[in-house]
């Protein structure tokens, strides 16, 4: 009798312990921490959510004030989170300075290979594959000759793929080596007649929002096309740009953080799996592109937004 008393107690101890266990894990959030309060970091975050709907998440948005990061990183480090889905370099900094003990995924960092430095770390590139690149581009710039500004210890690779790609079309393109931002002019000058167009690729060494500015501004000089990398530099001046679509990027890096808490190991970086094309048609006019029905159907977004702004 005394042995089946002991043994029923060893089970309800044993019970009671599992699911304690089940409780901890599932009250454990996943964090979600927003590098700054804009547009496409709140899409992207807004993303993860809806891919997590049925797990307990918290969203953490960082101040640019060091003392105000260090206390949003302690609250985030006090909840244990099972996960980090982290949005924008921002927030790649703040978990470079305050390490937290949890898988990390990341998406919308311009330098993904910083956010490969963190700890446990997956990410999803804002680098487009070249051959989806490729097809969009050739609706604009057919036959021209494209410079692509690059640092070789950030996007080498990249840049590599892309050459290699694009090599056996119609498109050329002319790599250009640039490492800080004040080297962007004079290398511009030296090789302005080797190329038609421009394509700026993510790449924080050299470019920000100082320097974005004054491509633009020696583009519009020059008569000179800009590809880009975003919405914002499309609105901008840039006459397209191909970039990975927001909230998509969020919903799967919440996928991917949901697969590495499961016990998979995916692939540490991918390519953003949906795509976005925007087109600014006052720049293409003043340029003298075409921007026929052609030009204009496989746009996600159009510039001005108001058509009566439209024409140069």
């Amino acid at each position: 009798m005394r042995t089946k008393v002991v043994s029923i107690l060893i089970i309800i101890v044993a019970l009671v312990s599992l699911q304690w266990r089940s409780a901890e894990g599932s009250e454990r959030p996943i964090a979600i921490l927003v590098g700054a309060d804009i547009a496409p970091y709140q899409s992207a975050a807004k993303g993860a959510r809806e891919a997590l709907s049925g797990h307990r998440t918290l969203t953490y948005l960082l101040d640019e004030s060091p003392d105000r990061m260090l206390h949003t990183m302690e609250k985030v480090s006090l909840v244990s989170p099972r996960a980090v889905i982290a949005i924008g370099s921002q927030a790649i900094l703040a978990l470079k300075a305050n390490p937290i003990d949890a898988p990390v995924v990341f998406c919308l960092v311009i330098d993904h290979e910083d956010g490969l430095e963190v700890p446990q770390s997956w990410g999803i590139s804002m680098h487009p594959l070249p051959r989806e690149a490729y097809d969009r581009i050739r609706q604009v710039f057919p036959r021209s000759r494209i410079a692509i500004p690059y640092n070789p210890e950030r996007t080498g690779a990249l840049v590599e793929a892309l050459v290699a790609h694009f090599r056996d079309t119609s498109i050329q393109l002319v790599p250009m080596i640039i490492r800080k931002p004040s080297e962007i002019a004079p290398v511009l000058r030296t090789m302005r007649s080797q190329f038609d167009a421009l394509w700026l690729l993510p790449d924080g060494s050299f470019i920000d929002s100082l320097s974005a500015r004054a491509i633009i501004e020696y583009s519009i000089d020059e008569r000179l096309p800009i590809l880009g990398f975003s919405e914002a530099l499309t609105k901008n001046g840039a006459v397209l740009s191909v970039a990975g679509n927001y909230e998509d990027m969020g919903r799967q890096a919440a996928e991917t953080a949901r697969r590495v808490i499961s016990g998979e190991r995916p692939l540490r970086i991918q390519p953003p799996r949906q795509l976005d094309t925007f087109i600014n048609v006052r720049v293409a006019r003043i340029l003298n592109l075409p921007v026929g029905g052609t030009f204009l159907a496989f746009a996600d977004r159009i510039y001005p937004t108001d058509p009566d702004l439209r024409m140069p």
